[in-house]
């Protein structure tokens, strides 16, 4: 059986997805940067205050709060491509 004219191949798919990823990673800068910034305020504090009791906890849930951080970009980014690539393939299909 032939493809119809709605259905994408895998590579377009791909291409679509690597797009829409750059896309969202330039347009949600300012979080990554904050992010950052966040992190390494984190560490910063902690070795300052390395001698207290506060500091090591800085420096203990910085790594905790990078997995978190990531896992909540990397979803955030991820849902908007798969809202722009597959949403829109149903789309298509159901016209």
């Amino acid at each position: 059986m032939g493809q119809s004219s709605n259905n994408m191949t895998l590579k377009e798919i791909k291409e679509q997805i690597s797009f829409y990823k750059k896309e969202w990673l330039k347009s949600n800068i300012l979080l990554l940067s904050l992010s950052l910034i966040l992190i390494v305020g984190f560490v910063v504090a902690g070795i300052f205050l390395r001698e207290k009791m506060i500091g090591m906890v800085l420096l203990v849930s910085s790594p905790v709060l990078t997995a978190i951080l990531y896992a909540y970009v990397h979803n955030k980014m991820m849902s908007y491509v798969e809202s722009q690539v597959f949403d829109k393939q149903i789309r298509r299909r159901a016209y």
